[in-house]
């Protein structure tokens, strides 16, 4: 085929895309659907919208069931929202307000996450409108996300479910040892077990989050078992309050802070006393155990004002610092949040299985 004679084709061919966008465009009817978001809220408090309100007016569509996606440039496409509020179907010249929930954590939206809606006909999955492109700014950081521990989430790395926002963290030397966590019944099961060593480190299971400095912490929690009361006690079940992080290959802890030396608040729960007791730690440097009393195989409600217990310590609390979450700057004073088991080798009974049930965590931040 000669050079000239394939331009002409290409060209013809190119003709009558246009012509035929043209006739498509021009052809098109007046927009018979109109969306728009009037707002979003988080009501699982996950620093993510998992509630949006939408206003829908039928201007000259017939008689319809509105089904509403989500597009967000993420992966998985269309995803679809459920309603929540609005009704069933809009017939012409009427406007209705719609409240829309997320059917799935990760479907949620982060602030500043561009975002349109789609509404389609549920009965022929016609696309009857399309908002414009939106987003939310965030207002302000959420000090603990997903307390109930209400939303799980996969992880591929660590092969196991996790609470949404909480990344689960264990230790364990022995390839016999047993460290875990699983849903049980709307609350976190955590559990250690099997421990056959004399020597080194613990044997943990627990769930972390980064939050906001606490100055009130409310825990509703089943120990299976009680810490003893001890300045260096064999197995532990309670939540730690640090300002630093793990590094779990050198097995200690690092600060988040340049002048402030990492520091950890072990709060324990207890059998062994009747009013809550503060004891310097000999397990390590920079920790302080803080055991209240708890009844073990119940469900018991535990509020510690933590400010005051830091008060008593006398340690230097942090300065708000930024802190980058999802892609967010935040300014914070930021503290590790850690719930857990373990068990060490000097135990009396070292493979016995030792678990806790968590039902929710919250916190009111500090505010000094």
């Amino acid at each position: 085929m000669s050079p000239r004679r394939l331009n002409l084709i290409i060209i013809t061919v190119a003709v009558i895309v246009i012509l035929s966008s043209a006739v498509a465009l021009l052809g098109r009817p007046p927009q018979q659907v109109e969306v728009q978001i009037v707002g979003a809220y988080d009501s699982s408090r996950l620093n993510r919208f998992d509630h949006l309100v939408v206003k829908l007016r039928n201007l000259d569509s017939p008689p319809f069931r509105p089904v509403f996606f989500i597009v967000d440039g993420t992966p998985g496409g269309y995803k679809a929202w459920e309603i929540v509020e609005g009704p069933q179907e809009l017939s012409p010249g009427e406007e209705a307000l719609y409240t829309l929930k997320s059917p799935f954590v990760l479907n949620a939206l982060p602030p500043n996450r561009a975002f349109v809606i789609l509404v389609l006909d549920a009965d022929n999955y016609t696309l009857k409108a399309k908002s414009r492109l939106h987003y939310f700014e965030p207002s302000s950081f959420t000090p603990l996300r997903n307390p109930n521990l209400y939303y799980w989430i996969y992880d591929v790395m660590k092969g196991c479910s996790q609470p949404f926002a909480w990344s689960y963290v264990s230790c364990r030397d022995g390839v016999e040892e047993v460290a875990a966590v699983m849903e049980s019944d709307g609350s976190a099961k955590l559990l250690v077990a099997n421990l056959t060593r004399n020597e080194g480190e613990w044997v943990m299971s627990g769930l972390w989050q980064t939050v906001e400095l606490p100055g009130v912490l409310t825990i509703k929690v089943k120990p299976m078992f009680s810490t003893p009361l001890s300045s260096k006690p064999s197995r532990v079940v309670g939540v730690e309050v640090g300002f630093g992080s793990w590094d779990w290959g050198e097995h200690r802890r690092v600060s988040n802070y340049s002048l402030i030396p990492y520091q950890g608040l072990w709060i324990l729960f207890t059998n062994e006393t009747s009013e809550p007791r503060l004891i310097k730690s000999d397990i390590g440097e920079g920790l302080m155990l803080y055991f209240v009393p708890v009844n073990v195989s119940e469900w018991n409600t535990v509020v510690v004002n933590v400010s005051a217990v830091f008060h008593e310590i006398g340690w230097d609390l942090p300065e708000p610092q930024p802190y980058m979450y999802e892609g967010n700057l935040y300014i914070i004073r930021r503290a590790e949040l850690t719930i857990f088991v373990a068990k060490y080798p000097w135990d009396a009974h070292p493979t016995e299985l030792l678990e806790a049930y968590f039902d929710y965590v919250d916190e009111t931040p500090y505010s000094g």
